[in-house]
C-alpha cells in the first residue's frame, strides 16, 4: 500500500506540539493540554453520511430502477460538506428532502448507531497517544451531543486506539441544541484555560481556529485542511494547516 506524505508543516507543527507538553511539564507550569476537535479533524465521517443515504435510498417509496441508479450514483461520489448537497446529487429535494430525507439523516447522523463507519485520518489515533505518553491531557472537544452519540463516539475512540475513558484524557459534548457549536466552543474553551496551559489545538473549522487563536495567544492551534462549513472566514495569521497527524510518528520529543 502506498504510504501518505507527510508535509513539511505537519512535521514542524507536530514536533513544536511535543516540544511545548515537554517544556511545559519541565517548568511544572501546570498541565500541558491539547485541544482536539473529533469530526473532519480526528475522524472522517464522510462514510457515515454514505451509509444513511443508502439507507434512506433503499427505505424510499422510488421504484427499483431509480433506487439501482441512485445507489449508483451514491457509490461513485465523493461526499460532501453539505448534506443538502448530497441529497440533490441523488435527486432528493424540495418537499422530499425537507419532510423526509433531511429528518432521516438526522436522526441518524446524531445517533451512536452509524459512528461505527468513521475512520481515523492517518496517524491520528499514534499521535493521541504519543501526546498522553509525553504528558498531555488530551481534551476531545466536540459538537457531538451528550445524549445520543456518548456510547458510540468512545466505542469509535477505544477501537481505534485512541486514550479515552483514562486519567489524562476529558470528552466534552454539547448538553444543548440551541447553543450553536461556535458558542460552545468559545465557551469551553474559556473553560479550559483555568485547568493548565493549553499549548497546542486542532479543528477542521477556520471559525474556531480563529476564537481558539484568539483565546489561546501561546497555544499553537492547527487547521485540519478536510471538509468544512465555509462558515468562520479566513484563517487568522499564525494558524498553522496540516493535511493529517503523520508528523508525530517521527517527531523528536526534544533534545
Amino acid at each position: 500500500m502506498r504510504q501518505a506524505r507527510i508535509s513539511e508543516s505537519d512535521q514542524r507543527w507536530a514536533s513544536d506540539v511535543l516540544l511545548e507538553i515537554k517544556r511545559v511539564r519541565g517548568e511544572q507550569r501546570g498541565r500541558p493540554i491539547v485541544v482536539l476537535d473529533i469530526d473532519l479533524t480526528l475522524f472522517d465521517n464522510r462514510e457515515r453520511t454514505r451509509h444513511i443515504l443508502r439507507d434512506y435510498l433503499i427505505a424510499s417509496a422510488r421504484s427499483e430502477s431509480d433506487k439501482v441508479s441512485a445507489l449508483l450514483e451514491l457509490e461513485r461520489r465523493q461526499i460532501a460538506y453539505s448534506i443538502q448537497e448530497n441529497m440533490a446529487a441523488l435527486e432528493i429535494e424540495g418537499d422530499e428532502f425537507r419532510q423526509s430525507g433531511l429528518p432521516f439523516w438526522m436522526e441518524r447522523f446524531f445517533s451512536d448507531r452509524y459512528a461505527r463507519f468513521d475512520v481515523p485520518y492517518p496517524g491520528a489515533p499514534a499521535a493521541c497517544q504519543r501526546m498522553r505518553e509525553e504528558g498531555a491531557v488530551l481534551v476531545y472537544l466536540t459538537g457531538r451531543y451528550m445524549d445520543t452519540q456518548a456510547t458510540g463516539t468512545v466505542d469509535s475512540l477505544r477501537h481505534y486506539g485512541f486514550p479515552v475513558a483514562e486519567m489524562g484524557t476529558q470528552l466534552v459534548m454539547k448538553t444543548s441544541r440551541s447553543e450553536s457549536d461556535m458558542d460552545y466552543k468559545r465557551r469551553v474553551i474559556s473553560e479550559i484555560r483555568g485547568y493548565g496551559e493549553v499549548v497546542a489545538a486542532v479543528d477542521n473549522e477556520p471559525g474556531h481556529c480563529n476564537t481558539m487563536a484568539s483565546l489561546l495567544p501561546s497555544a499553537r492551534v492547527a487547521w485540519m485542511d478536510t471538509l468544512h462549513s465555509g462558515k468562520g472566514g479566513e484563517l487568522e495569521e499564525g494558524i498553522v494547516t496540516i493535511q493529517s497527524f503523520l508528523g508525530f510518528t517521527g517527531s523528536p520529543a526534544g533534545a
